[in-house]
């Protein structure tokens, strides 16, 4: 990641609250998108167990691993990116947690 200049925030994780409890494995779409150059992904999981958080370029490039770890159920997950380096182009965050992923795409406008 330090090649790209990347700089990624450390996750934090908060409880859910009552009515916005996880019912599965979700990236919720980063705020803002498009993105220039800093973006705010979130993620939650519906059951406790490791889970792998990666922005990869469209032709499956790994950038960054932004989280890899137990994540809890029941807690959100939020992470900055910052892709000052990178191209203008559209981005995968992928989320890898108990055998199943899921993805979003993003897009940097420099």
């Amino acid at each position: 990641a330090a090649a790209y200049g990347l700089i990624v925030s450390a996750p934090t994780a908060v409880p859910a609250s009552e009515g916005n409890i996880p019912t599965g494995t979700v990236i919720r779409p980063n705020h803002p998108n498009p993105f220039n150059p800093t973006t705010n992904i979130q993620f939650t999981v519906d059951r406790t167990d490791r889970a792998v958080l990666t922005v990869y370029t469209m032709l499956g490039q790994q950038i960054a691993t932004l989280f890899d770890g137990t994540a809890e159920a029941g807690k959100i997950y939020s992470t900055r990116f910052t892709g000052a380096g990178l191209a203008t182009g559209p981005y995968i965050a992928q989320l890898e947690h108990s055998g199943s992923v899921v993805r979003n795409r993003m897009l940097l406008i420099k």
